[in-house]
């Protein structure tokens, strides 16, 4: 009888250890998902709380989503209070599922325990500075969840919430004047595919700038603001194609399309004279000498006060000249890359540096290799 009553004893303490155990847990926590039925690319927000429920105990926790090639993960926040009267830790994690499909959701999350004469000492004896805190971890099972990722109706560029926006400085410019073309991409979603609006236009050349991105993640997926900026040159006028970009909206479950407006430049033609540098081909000499054959005397002395009226004018005009050559010569070996001396070259004098230009583009945009100290002397000699 004494076995029989020993052995009940036994198996009642196996049966009611769980609830011991459970009931001397020294945390708790909850895990909230923002949806569990999504598309492909679109954001949920899982939140998960911890907090101690023993005020004797120390503990610390670490959280985090195990890695999954089918899923991105994003921390937003690791932020520390108080909940229900004790210490706590939120965790924020963003999650972008890349595949269609029933994808579990799996996670680490770690307890580590300690006492306050362990916080004060570590293994040595020596007081804790900048050591690492002596604790007891465990691994805790955290139940995981199952994603229901549903296919987007075909791949497209854009996922979420997006506007498209198109601007010119003017539309109407002289041959060889830049004209500046601006496009913003903004919205919210996912990350857009790398995208690129540089227009391809027959006969005009075309300049980027490198695009400014700004990027910032919150509760509700990536805010993207992009700004992609361009300056164009031709002889002719021509006629900016618009820009068309597919994307999917998951807040309004379907397809639509950003589409901007064709933009047409006028350009007015320059004449040939204008185009000779009066510097590098000065009239001749010769010339002058037979006209004044040809008035003689008298019309020497009537060309020369205007000759020298005319003359003063010049002398004055070559003062401003000179300053703005210098001022150029100065901007010139200031120059520190390729992409600066183009921008100048292009700003001042497009068809006077065009060999130049060409060089300089091709080391730009093509990652071609230039002697920028050769091209620097040169334009510096002219």
């Amino acid at each position: 009888m004494k076995n029989v009553r020993g052995s009940l004893l036994h198996l009642l303490f196996l049966l009611f250890l769980p609830l011991i155990l459970t009931a001397g847990e020294d945390y708790d926590y909850e895990l909230k998902l923002g949806k569990r039925s999504l598309f492909v690319k679109e954001p949920v927000l899982l939140t998960f709380r911890v907090w101690r429920t023993d005020p004797g105990r120390i503990l610390f926790f670490e959280f985090a989503p195990e890695a999954d090639r089918r899923l991105e993960v994003k921390l937003l926040r690791e932020r520390r209070g108080e909940y229900r009267g004790m210490p706590s830790v939120t965790f924020r994690y963003l999650i972008f599922p890349k595949e269609a499909g029933e994808i579990p959701l799996r996670f680490r999350f770690v307890v580590k325990r300690t006492s306050e004469t362990r916080l004060r000492y570590n293994n040595t004896g020596e007081p804790v500075k900048a050591k690492a805190i002596d604790t007891t971890d465990t691994m805790e099972k955290v139940p995981p969840e199952i994603l229901k990722v549903a296919p987007l109706p075909r791949p497209v560029p854009l996922v979420g919430d997006y506007r498209l926006e198109v601007s010119v400085d003017k539309r109407e410019t002289a041959a060889y004047s830049p004209v500046y073309l601006t496009v913003r991409l903004r919205g919210v979603g996912a990350m857009p595919e790398k995208v690129d609006f540089t227009p391809a236009i027959e006969n005009v050349r075309v300049f980027a700038d490198e695009p400014k991105i700004d990027i910032r993640y919150a509760d509700d997926g990536i805010h993207y603001e992009g700004r992609f900026s361009y300056a164009l040159l031709s002889d002719h006028s021509f006629v900016i194609p618009p820009i068309v970009l597919e994307a999917f909206s998951y807040t309004k479950k379907r397809l639509y399309r950003l589409e901007s407006e064709k933009v047409a430049i006028d350009v007015a033609p320059v004449s040939v004279g204008t185009l000779v540098d009066d510097e590098t081909r000065p009239k001749s000499v010769y010339e002058t000498l037979e006209t004044l054959k040809r008035w003689g005397v008298y019309t020497l002395i009537f060309f020369c006060g205007y000759l020298s009226a005319l003359l003063v004018g010049r002398l004055r005009g070559a003062g401003k000249s000179v300053s703005k050559r210098g001022l150029f010569m100065r901007e010139v070996k200031a120059a520190r890359d390729a992409k600066k001396l183009l921008n100048l070259l292009v700003r001042t004098g497009p068809v006077r540096y065009s060999v130049w230009i060409d060089d300089l583009e091709k080391a730009v945009y093509r990652g071609r290799s230039v002697d920028l100290g050769k091209i620097k002397k040169e334009i510096l000699k002219g």
